[in-house]
């Protein structure tokens, strides 16, 4: 198997947004990864994409909320996050817009949406930060 992301130990991740799960996983036969938007009763899959525009050797973490796909990318001193594609319309957004970055002292190792508070929550090296969005 492949791992997810550059720099990561896991195989897929899973996030919760509304009534629905998201998957980001790498397919077995091809090594591409994929979303699947799925039912969080049932598990059914509704809908599923091919993300062969997103290169997960830059990349060392990613998420979807709120039908967006975010990336996380680093460089020599910082995470930066940015928002890169947006599953309702099925579009890239122009120029990757940066949603927000701090100083880097390890690879994040967790990124959640939290729908009460409005903010993206990463855990990178045990320091948490949040930052402030609007969907």
């Amino acid at each position: 198997m492949i791992p997810i992301y550059k720099l990561s130990h896991s195989y897929m991740d899973l996030e919760n947004d509304g009534g629905h799960l998201w998957v980001l996983y790498h397919s077995a036969p091809d090594g591409m990864l994929k979303a699947s938007l799925r039912d969080c009763v049932s598990l059914t899959e509704r809908k599923s994409w091919i993300l062969e525009f997103l290169d997960t050797k830059i990349i060392v973490n990613a998420f979807i909320a709120c039908n967006h796909l975010y990336t996380i990318t680093q460089n020599f001193t910082s995470n930066i996050l940015n928002v890169i594609y947006d599953f309702g319309t099925d579009k890239f957004f122009d120029n990757t817009p940066e949603i927000g970055s701090w100083k880097r002292y390890g690879t994040p190792s967790n990124v959640q949406y939290d729908h009460t508070t409005k903010s993206i929550n990463i855990f990178d090296n045990g320091i948490i930060y949040s930052i402030a969005v609007q969907m």
